[in-house]
């Protein structure tokens, strides 16, 4: 299968770009441009009411295209303003040249525009707004932009660099803030020797580990960097500057990331049918920072392809390579509230390369789709109220292990909910005693099968979920109360160092997990010292938990500072 990958990607066009995070970016005031030539009042109206997409149309098209046809690449908000990049080069009446921002109904040029070469991603670092393609061609004629430049407010220039630059060979199609970094990815070189991913500063590119094939998307979760491209799976960063498979491999590439902050998921979007050779995710998946789970229920092949996703109101918008869902006509749009498909107002009828929100508006870009003459495509905005189904709330109960084993008497569980901006949560945990935290401990001092509830309350939504877990007699472990497990300096400034006495012939791994509980990283060990490189990793508090033969049996804090 990875053969068949390696020979796919040499003929897959690129469609998958990035979507970025909004941060601070200062403008100059621009001059008097043309001003929106229709007004759209939107009211609020439930999901089954008959909506519409309101495109950008006419003299507020996006038109003129650099191949002949226009279209939108990517699209980014900053502090009220929709940033829109792609192949054309007029917005409205003006002569625009390939990026334009649109605020308060009116469209603005950046700077003088991009020439010719369409950009393909844009991010926001320092206040700076970076904008990138994959021509291999010098921007604007400016000495030092093969692939990358920026503007500071007033001027495109090139980005200073001052560990060799960025030439011909630099691809770079996705970026994200990470750890003081402009996290960037793409198809080849983007500095010296920095294989498909590299970090820049604001004074240099730097390795950030070597991503194994082109990357498509990179997106910060759980403070930790993933990435996914022409690699079957996906992929993340380690405290060791490598990158390593999250949760088994894909059948086929993921395209694109989004985080579900409601209820801390991350989803992954793509081609592919099953993850981890047992899910079968059709298209799009979730990782919860334990384990993958499918996004839908329906056991059918959605789709050949799913190039985008967007969370918009409690809702899953997702941009598809065909017209239709499970039977359901959507065009090139669908809408998932949980429990079903949906087509999205009138549908789309162009595939949407990006998604992006402003002003509690769903924005989406893509190709352009002619209707007698008149271009309705390329840059449309669509307009729905929060959902108030409560299918979006989705709780779980997560434990590092399933199985627990008696020490002295007890065994220590430390439980985690994944909603972490609820309103409350009331714990249940088998025996006498609740909790009311998000994340707590309990003890159990007698063998036996516990069930496990939290209900989760946000606003008017109440959800239940349960997990069963199994205390067993200590014995179960050959020497349980031989082992040992200490952690030095503890806490640090920089690295830790594990020491371990074992029963012989043991299998053993240390697996640190973070203050939500999900995995930061999983280490073999076959001696008595491991040390642990903290590189990469945020200060706080982590677990240490020790796993031998298959079974936790030690937990120790160590904290970072």
């Amino acid at each position: 299968m990875l053969n068949l990958l390696k020979v796919c990607r040499l003929v897959l066009v690129k469609s998958v770009f990035a979507m970025m995070p909004a941060e601070h970016f200062g403008v100059k005031k621009p001059n008097k441009i043309l001003t929106l030539l229709f007004l759209v009042i939107v009211t609020s109206f439930p999901y089954n009411a008959k909506a519409q997409w309101f495109n950008f149309a006419n003299k507020d098209s996006l038109s003129n295209g650099v191949y002949g046809v226009p279209e939108v690449y990517d699209l980014l908000v900053n502090k009220g303003n929709l940033y829109v990049s792609g192949g054309f080069k007029r917005a409205g009446l003006q002569y625009i040249k390939g990026i334009a921002r649109w605020r308060d109904g009116m469209w603005y040029k950046v700077g003088n525009g991009v020439d010719y070469y369409p950009i393909e991603t844009m991010a926001i670092y320092n206040e700076k707004l970076y904008a990138a393609n994959t021509s291999g061609q010098l921007i604007n004629g400016i000495p030092g932009t093969y692939g990358m430049i920026r503007f500071n407010g007033s001027t495109w220039e090139a980005l200073p660099n001052t560990t060799g630059g960025m030439d011909f060979t630099a691809w770079v199609i996705c970026m994200e803030n990470f750890n003081g970094f402009l996290q960037m990815g793409g198809y080849t070189e983007a500095g010296p020797g920095m294989i498909y991913n590299c970090g820049y500063n604001g004074v240099g590119f730097y390795s950030q580990g070597s991503f194994p094939d082109a990357m498509h998307d990179v997106k910060k979760y759980n403070n930790e960097l993933y990435g996914v491209g022409f690699v079957p799976g996906l992929m993340k960063l380690s405290g060791a500057m490598t990158w390593e498979f999250v949760g088994g491999y894909t059948d086929w590439w993921i395209h694109d990331l989004e985080v579900d902050t409601i209820n801390n998921f991350l989803l992954c979007a793509g081609g592919f049918n099953f993850v981890d050779d047992t899910v079968h995710a059709n298209n799009i998946a979730i990782w919860n920072g334990f384990y993958w789970e499918k996004y839908t229920h329906s056991e059918n092949f959605l789709i050949s392809d799913i190039r985008k996703i967007k969370y918009y109101h409690g809702n899953l918008y997702a941009a598809s390579s065909g017209d239709s869902i499970e039977g359901i006509e959507t065009g090139f749009l669908a809408r998932w509230d949980g429990e079903t498909w949906h087509p999205v107002a009138d549908t789309i009828k162009w595939p949407i390369n990006d998604f992006e929100i402003l002003n509690d508006t769903l924005y989406a870009g893509g190709s352009s789709y002619y209707v007698d003459s008149l271009n309705i495509g390329t840059l449309g905005k669509y307009y729905a109220p929060q959902d108030t189904t409560c299918f979006y709330l989705q709780p779980r109960v997560f434990s590092l292990s399933d199985t627990y084993y008696l020490s002295s008497g007890a065994a220590e569980v430390q439980f985690y909910n994944n909603n972490a901006y609820a309103d409350s949560w009331a714990w249940d945990f088998g025996v006498p005693g609740t909790a009311t935290v998000k994340d707590p401990i309990r003890f159990y001092n007698a063998p036996g099968d516990y069930t496990v509830k939290v209900t989760v309350t946000e606003g008017s939504c109440v959800k239940t979920a349960t997990k069963i877990i199994h205390i067993v007699l200590g014995d179960a472990v050959q020497e349980l109360e031989d082992i040992e497990l200490t952690i030095f300096p503890n806490p640090s400034q920089v690295n830790f160092t594990i020491q371990t006495t074992l029963p012989e012939n043991s299998k053993a791994e240390l697996r640190i997990t973070g203050i939500n509980g999900h995995i930061k990283s999983v280490i073999p060990i076959s001696t008595e010292k491991t040390e642990i490189n903290t590189n990469g990793w945020a200060k706080g508090t982590y677990a240490c938990n020790l796993f031998v033969n298959g079974k936790l049996v030690r937990t120790e804090k160590m904290v970072l500072n």
